[in-house]
């Protein structure tokens, strides 16, 4: 939480931010925007793709929440998932950017063994997810799949339980 904005002023918990993309091999004496291509000795000045940053509950962003964050972001879309770590409670889970005919989201868990452990079907509300799953403790601690399927996207995001 210690890089600021364009305007100066610091980030702040819960919101979420546009971010440029670029990339520097050398510590930021140099920037690239296309890591394939390494060779980025002359200065540019195209930014790369645009993501979108949610600032959530982890150790640098204290909260009412305990653990860190987990996110993925894609092209087609932002899945946010938190706390992760997480303690077996509450997990909150946000997509945005679904397709307008798309109703339901399939969220699935598995064990690492691939064995389906939970299933649910939420509904989706103007093009977003934004729920809460009550795990009520009833998964043990370790790794865990999250398979979250919203029409023809699929996102995969891995959660810790962690008790």
């Amino acid at each position: 939480m210690n890089w600021s904005a364009d305007s100066g002023e610091q980030l702040e918990c819960g919101k979420q931010y546009e971010v440029d993309v670029r990339v520097s091999l050398d510590g930021g004496a140099n920037w690239c925007f296309d890591v394939a291509s390494p060779a980025c000795v002359e200065p540019v000045t195209t930014w790369g793709n645009v993501c979108m940053v949610n600032i959530t509950t982890s150790t640098y962003c204290p909260g009412p929440l305990q653990g860190g964050s987990s996110s993925m972001a894609t092209q087609n879309g932002d899945l946010t998932m938190y706390p992760n770590p997480n303690r077996g409670d509450q997990l909150y889970i946000n997509l945005s950017a679904v397709d307008a005919d798309v109703n339901t989201v399939s969220v699935d868990i598995y064990d690492l063994t691939g064995k389906r452990i939970s299933a649910r079907t939420i509904a989706v509300q103007d093009g977003f997810l934004n729920t809460v799953l009550d795990l009520n403790g009833e998964i043990a601690s370790g790794l865990y799949m999250v398979n979250i399927t919203a029409g023809d996207k699929t996102y995969t995001e891995r959660l810790v339980i962690q008790k």
